[in-house]
């Protein structure tokens, strides 16, 4: 959700609004990835 939210936010005019949906966005990612690793690991795919 967080991700949606800051794409949404991201076409600001606002540098300091795109650099933190930016930040958003990657942080939020790299933990979505964790945990899809996390999920293969112990359920199996």
């Amino acid at each position: 959700m967080a991700i949606m939210m800051s794409q949404m936010a991201g076409g600001s005019s606002r540098q300091e609004m795109r650099d933190l949906t930016s930040s958003i966005v990657e942080a939020q990612g790299a933990e979505i990835t964790k945990m899809r690793e996390w999920y293969d690991e112990w359920y199996g795919r």
